[in-house]
């Protein structure tokens, strides 16, 4: 499986509210945290730790956090191949959370929009070859991946993380390439389940994910002219620490609970159980349960 998206430093800083009061210093011990994070490596992670054979298409800086980052990716069993230096720098996130675990992300992309830098073609080639499914974040630098993973056959998954209407100009593109789809509930209008309805009769994805926060999750299933509406409760098993990654730890437990052949709600059940244990901690690319644990955690719920 090949994953295409971002791969960044999360600096995590706990809060005590928002709106925030001004401080000249604050000390919040053990409130700090750094990791290497972005919602294509928290996918990644997600899934080679759920057992799955991944590889990582993304750009760094030749920089220091450029050389941690690939040094976790190996670490974590994730073929590195497509991490390439072709930043600048390397991206860098800072993450605001409160005692809630609601967030406020921050995120320097350095020169990796606009379509300034590119993907090298040998690299795309060789990170294409064997692979049958790709999870597609909505960044410019993706976007010449679409035609090519069209013309190779290779089903995608893509999140486009929050729309606020249903034809967005920057985000038609992985709309109208997506099989899967995934996106938080954050910028819809009026009820979840008209919003599903719109998405999926508009484009051709046969599966629409929505991340609803405390209230769960959704998926519509299009199987011919059948569609299903299926929900989850929400789930946190050990807290809630921080969000941030939520909707990436439940993507990939969606695609986890597919490719392990399993029907749309059992896979809901474990999207809502990864993305439930992923909030236990700060990071949001360290918290994710391992293959072993996942079933004892779904078999808690109950």
């Amino acid at each position: 499986m090949l994953v295409a998206g971002m791969l960044n430093l999360e600096t995590s800083l706990r809060v005590e509210r928002f709106p925030l009061d001004y401080f000249p210093v604050t000390y919040p011990f053990h409130g700090v945290t750094t990791c290497v994070s972005g919602s294509g490596w928290n996918v990644a992670a997600a899934l080679a730790g759920l057992g799955h054979e991944v590889r990582l298409l993304a750009l760094v800086g030749d920089d220091e956090p450029g050389r941690w980052a690939r040094r976790e990716v190996r670490a974590r069993g994730v073929d590195d191949l497509g991490v390439v230096d072709g930043l600048a720098a390397t991206c860098q996130t800072v993450v605001l959370v409160d005692g809630d675990g609601r967030r406020q992300v921050h995120t320097d992309l350095k020169d990796a929009q606009g379509g300034a830098v590119s993907f090298p073609d040998d690299v795309v080639e060789q990170a294409l070859d064997g692979v049958d499914l790709a999870v597609v974040g909505g960044l410019d630098v993706n976007r010449p991946l679409l035609p090519r993973l069209r013309e190779a056959g290779i089903s995608v998954a893509c999140d486009v993380h929050v729309l606020r209407e249903l034809a967005p100009q920057y985000d038609v593109d992985f709309l109208e390439a997506a099989d899967i789809l995934a996106l938080s509930d954050e910028g819809a209008a009026g009820e979840d389940a008209c919003f599903l309805d719109a998405l999926g009769d508009r484009y051709p994805a046969t599966h629409v994910l929505l991340g609803r926060g405390a209230k769960g999750a959704s998926v519509r299933v299009r199987r011919g002219d059948d569609v299903t509406l299926v929900d989850d409760e929400a789930w946190a098993g050990r807290g809630v620490v921080s969000t941030v990654g939520a909707g990436d730890a439940l993507l990939a437990g969606y695609l986890h609970g597919l490719l392990t052949g399993e029907d749309p709600q059992a896979a809901l059940r474990l999207a809502t159980t990864v993305a439930g244990w992923t909030i236990g901690r700060a990071g949001a690319s360290v918290g994710h349960p391992r293959v072993d644990e996942l079933a004892e955690l779904v078999a808690s719920r109950t």
